[in-house]
């Protein structure tokens, strides 16, 4: 059994545990399911129809159950007016996805923008090739977004990274991944 086989027995073994039999046996049974509460969409994977109209796909996700939306981008509309269309629908927006823009004046529009739409994570969605280009790049975007964190922490927010399959790759014998979070600061 290899690394990633390990990792996998035990994240499912950790996620059934602290399930009670009831509800083990509901998993296991065709047709029976545990509810997740609450139920959210990332709004990137219905992009084309954000583009057409921000408000009334809002609405229409509401409408179909989902409760909570991650934005990925706000489509011409400011923080306020998202805010008012998230009321409006009854939606809650935890989180957005951001693109890597750690210049000081973008960073902290992005951070004053999350905390006026009333999100509490801020997610970089990639890492440009550029920043990722061998294991010296991987150190210079582990500071980076090290202080894009600190930053996102002293605005009252949590930042959060969302992986892909090219932080996995070997570099010099080593997976750019491992010493993306050697050098972050959790």
């Amino acid at each position: 059994m290899d690394r990633r086989d390990l990792l996998k027995l035990l994240g499912t073994t950790t996620a059934f545990a602290g399930l009670s039999r009831a509800e083990l046996q509901a998993l296991l049974t065709p047709g029976g399911a545990i509810p997740l509460q609450p139920l959210g969409i990332q709004l990137y994977t219905v992009r084309s129809e954000m583009e057409n109209g921000v408000e009334p796909t809002l609405e229409r996700v509401a409408a179909i159950g989902y409760q909570e939306v991650e934005f990925a981008g706000y489509f011409g509309h400011s923080p306020t007016e998202i805010r008012a269309m998230l009321a409006r629908t009854g939606l809650r927006s935890p989180a957005t996805h951001i693109q890597p823009t750690f210049e000081t004046d973008a960073w902290a529009r992005i951070l004053d923008d999350a905390n006026e739409t009333g999100h509490e994570y801020v997610v970089v969605a990639s890492i440009p090739r550029s920043m990722r280009t061998d294991l010296d790049a991987w150190r210079r975007t582990a500071e980076a977004m090290t202080g894009a964190g600190e930053r996102a922490r002293a605005a009252g927010l949590q930042y959060a990274y969302h992986n892909h399959d090219f932080e996995f790759v070997e570099m010099d014998g080593r997976v750019a991944f491992d010493v993306f979070c050697e050098e972050s600061d959790p």
